[in-house]
């Protein structure tokens, strides 16, 4: 083994295995792993551990050279991703392995490895490694020793997660932010943090990661997940490794079971955030700059619990500039606009039901929530993204702004002013049945209104059936109606579903930005109300069973086009999903939406609000 490694980049290390007489040692028979330092790793190795080694100079039993030298041969194939190994010295080194291929030993890198030599196998390293790195105690135990992270350390033991770290099997790193870190937040926030149990637990665990990391392994971004279960960028210049934007100190503490590094900055989770501070994490600029303009900067950074619905930046472009300028300019606006977007209490999707209804924090305008096969909606808003939760709540992104109504589908249809034959077909069911509609104030219901021109092409005869034999009309107008709230947002593109009616079903579709129903174009759609939602028809829907008087079709347009119902029953396979039913046909792709109940809660906010100013 000897002769293998006596070569010019390892001479010095080579030298002093010579001057100790560990010659001999290296040459007998057996199997032997050598970690060999370059001759640079000697020029910058520390002072004391020089001093130990000199000091040592000339002796086969120099703690300083036994620390390289390992029985039985082990390569690289044959590390674990996290192993403590014994030297002849008696002092351990740990070795690590990584995903980017690299392997570490005491977190040096092995420079080039697997150098097969007779009896053994040789590893070039780029430091001289000190028999000292790896203390006796565990990480817990050397942050807690350390005096530089006594918040830290307090936290730590309040929390009983101190508890949990000594339990845990594997081995871990802790990034501990100094007591300089902790005090770059403001007093009054640090405060707010460490005294909310939820918060400070949350705080604390996304400091550990439940495995090594030696900073030599971070060599471009690599995300690594946290005991918190959030993902943390690691990432790394010239000069320096960062966790997200706290810097790690060149000091690198190795203990028994993992690795401590000093940060000059907190990682702070979701969970120990306020709103105010996770609007600014995830971008949603305009909403900050409206809660400026409301004044709601203590209510939503201060007080709580509550669940936010926000537009992410696209759903405010889309607002009307008239809306968004009296928003900006007008405190009172911004403020019953925010208002709306928000309820009482921590909302998660997992405990959203179809047609639940909670009030908004404006204490008048409820919120309708909806569970869509594929999403989950506000109004006519769908949750791009759920469950971001804060210190003070729950916090949903979502691609509309919510505007509230109070205008009835009948006051919005009469407003138009094209759709009297609906409006008064609409006035004739109610007469004949009371339960033909059941449109209700904070209801879910999803109204299809025909254009009169629509009602127009369907012909004197035909409209008279519709408009004046009691039993085509009810079954005409029901058709136009279910009992749940359906956004054009919560439909997939190129899929077909079907949706029950009150009378029976009709097929919904989405290409591209068309919309239809049974065929008939939707000119214009999620328009919310006092009842549910409405959107505005270029056809009259009529029910599957009259279809044969309608000459087969599955409607009547406006422009005097028609067009047949995919209707097929035939190898047909249903699959229910929350509260839809997909029906797989042998000709075409088809959902069913059936209806489900709702429930209804109400809260609070005018303490937050009077608090806030």
């Amino acid at each position: 083994m000897i002769g293998t490694f006596t070569v010019a980049m390892v001479r010095r290390f080579v030298s002093a295995i010579l001057d100790a007489g560990l010659e001999s040692e290296l040459r007998r028979d057996g199997a032997f792993t050598l970690f060999l330092p370059t001759n640079e790793a000697f020029d910058q190795m520390s002072e004391s551990l020089r001093g130990s080694l000199e000091a040592q100079a000339g002796n086969p039993l120099s703690p300083v050279l036994l620390y390289h030298l390992l029985d039985g041969k082990l390569t690289t194939k044959e590390m674990r991703a996290d192993q403590l190994v014994e030297t002849r010295s008696g002092a351990q080194l740990r070795l690590s392995k990584y995903s980017n291929q690299m392997t570490t030993v005491n977190c040096n890198p092995l420079i080039r490895r697997d150098q097969k030599a007779t009896n053994g196998v040789l590893h070039l390293i780029g430091a001289v490694l000190d028999p000292s790195t790896i203390s006796s105690s565990s990480v817990v135990d050397l942050v807690i020793q350390d005096g530089r992270f006594n918040i830290l350390t307090d936290a730590l033991e309040k929390s009983g997660y101190i508890q949990e770290l000594r339990r845990m099997p594997n081995a871990l790193t802790i990034m501990a932010p100094s007591d300089e870190a902790f005090q770059k937040l403001p007093e009054k926030r640090l405060e707010k943090i460490l005294s909310d149990k939820a918060a400070r637990h949350a705080l604390l665990k996304n400091h550990v990661v439940p495995h090594p990391v030696c900073k030599s392994a971070v060599i471009g971004e690599h995300k690594m997940r946290t005991d918190a279960d959030n993902k943390v960028a690691f990432n790394c210049d010239k000069k320096s490794v960062f966790v997200e934007r706290a810097q790690m100190s060149q000091e690198e503490m190795s203990g028994q079971n993992g690795v401590v590094h000093v940060l000059d900055e907190l990682l702070i989770p979701d969970r120990a955030m306020n709103f105010l501070e996770l609007a600014e994490k995830y971008s949603l600029l305009t909403f900050l700059s409206l809660v400026r303009v409301a004044g709601l900067e203590e209510a939503f950074g201060d007080f709580g619990d509550y669940t936010l619905f926000v537009p992410n930046e696209n759903a405010f472009l889309a607002v009307s500039e008239s809306v968004m300028e009296k928003a900006r300019s007008d405190p009172e606006a911004a403020r019953q606009l925010l208002l709306f977007h928000g309820t009482q209490g921590r909302i998660l999707s997992n405990g959203i039901s179809d047609g639940q209804v909670e009030m908004s924090l404006d204490e008048e305008n409820p919120l309708r929530l909806q569970v869509h096969r594929s999403a989950l909606a506000v109004e006519n808003g769908i949750i791009q993204r759920a469950d971001i939760e804060a210190q003070n709540g729950v916090l949903h992104i979502i691609d509309r702004v919510l505007l509230p109504s109070n205008k009835t589908i009948e006051e919005i249809l009469r407003e138009k002013g094209e759709f009297s034959f609906f409006l008064a077909a609409m006035e004739r069911a109610s007469a004949y049945d009371a339960k033909a509609l059941e449109l209700q104030l904070q209801g879910v219901a999803t109204v299809f209104a025909p254009t009169d021109t629509a009602f127009r092409a369907l012909g004197q005869t035909q409209m008279d059936a519709i408009l004046n034999d009691r039993e085509t009309l009810l079954k005409t107008v029901k058709n136009h109606v279910s009992t749940r709230i359906l956004s054009s947002g919560s439909f997939q593109p190129d899929l077909t579903y079907q949706v029950a009616t009150k009378q029976g079903s009709v097929d919904l579709r989405r290409e591209g930005n068309q919309f239809t129903v049974d065929g008939v174009r939707v000119r214009e759609w999620d328009i919310t109300n006092a009842n549910g939602i409405l959107h505005l028809i270029d056809g009259v829907l009529v029910p599957r069973e009259r279809r044969q008087t309608a000459g087969g079709h599955g409607y009547i347009s406006g422009s005097g086009s028609s067009s047949s119902s995919s209707s097929s029953s035939s190898s047909r396979r249903v699959i229910s999903t929350n509260g839809y039913k997909k029906t797989v046909i042998s000709h075409t792709r088809r959902t069913e939406v059936s209806s489900s109940g709702s429930t209804s809660h109400s809260s609070s906010f005018s303490k937050v609000v009077s608090s806030s100013g």
